[in-house]
Formats: C-alpha cells, sequence, structure tokens
C-alpha cells in the first residue's frame, strides 16, 4: 500500500469511528452548545491536539493521521461542555479572537517571565523555535496571524537567553 492509499485508510478509519451513534450524539451536544454560546461570557482555553480529533474521542487514532495542532476551546460559564473553535458560529469565532487578542482571557502571571516575539516572518520563528528547543525553553504559543505574522511567547530556563532575530 502506497502512502496516499495508507492515509486515505486511515481516514475512512477514523471516519468510521466518528460516525458511531454515541461519538456522533457526544459531538452534536457540543454544536448546539456552540449554536447557543455567548461569546461575552464565555471561558476560552487552548490546548494542543490532533487536528482531525481535536476532542480526543477515536478510542483507536490512526497512527498515520498524526498531527498535532493548537486549538482553541470555549465554554459557556458554569458549564463543563467545552466547545472546539471548529464547531462555533463565524460571528462567535471572531468575537472571541477579538478577546483573546484584546487579553481578555490571560492571567495576569501566566507569561510573567516569558519574551513575545511578534510579527516573525516564517524563516524568524522557525529561527526563534530552533534557539529555544537548544535551550531547553518552554513554548508556551504559536500563532500565526494572517494580517501580522508569526507571534512566539517562550518561557526561557535560566541557562540562555533567546533573542528576537529582527
Amino acid at each position: 500500500m502506497n502512502t496516499d492509499e495508507a492515509f486515505n485508510a486511515a481516514l475512512d478509519r477514523l471516519a468510521a469511528q466518528m460516525n458511531e451513534p454515541e461519538v456522533k450524539k457526544w459531538l452534536e451536544i457540543r454544536k448546539e452548545a456552540g449554536r447557543k454560546l455567548d461569546p461575552e461570557t464565555a471561558d476560552v482555553t487552548c490546548d494542543w491536539v490532533q487536528v482531525v480529533d481535536p476532542y480526543g474521542v477515536s478510542a483507536q487514532f490512526p497512527e498515520e493521521l498524526d498531527c498535532v495542532g493548537k486549538q482553541f476551546f470555549a465554554r459557556a460559564k458554569g458549564t463543563d461542555i467545552w466547545i472546539s473553535f471548529d464547531h462555533l458560529p463565524s460571528a462567535a469565532i471572531e468575537r472571541l479572537r477579538q478577546k483573546i487578542e484584546a487579553g481578555d482571557f490571560e492571567k495576569p502571571s501566566a507569561h510573567q517571565d516569558s519574551k513575545h516575539f511578534e510579527g516573525l516572518t516564517a524563516e524568524e520563528a522557525l529561527e526563534i523555535l530552533q534557539l529555544a528547543k537548544t535551550n531547553n525553553s518552554e513554548i508556551e504559543d504559536l500563532i500565526f496571524f494572517p494580517d501580522r505574522g508569526w507571534q512566539i511567547v517562550i518561557r526561557e530556563n535560566h541557562g540562555g537567553t533567546i533573542a528576537n532575530p529582527q
């Protein structure tokens, strides 16, 4: 089996799992909650998840589809139903992103010892990430903004410093 065939077979296996009645019902609950979500009062978090299975509902995730990315989730205050931004109306996503960019969801001490790099090209972002890896620094955030370029937030270890390549 060639690479394309293996990938397509893995997609078929994942689709079969996602079409199980209990999984479909579970996902529909999130989609319905997403349609009702008020972005003005919502909580937001993010996590590194499997891109094609952000909720981690696949019982046997195909390794051929392994691709981790940063995913944002929102929930209504007082609930425990976290909803992937993929299941929110576009107007809610737009408003939540505005609030994220404004720092509405930041904890005051979250980035206290962190370095922020903004407006980076892909090459500059890669250079920063390589330096962070070399210094054993923790990457707290990595976001691409189409109008502003890459943004990286890194918590440096005590053994070195990472400088902006600009």
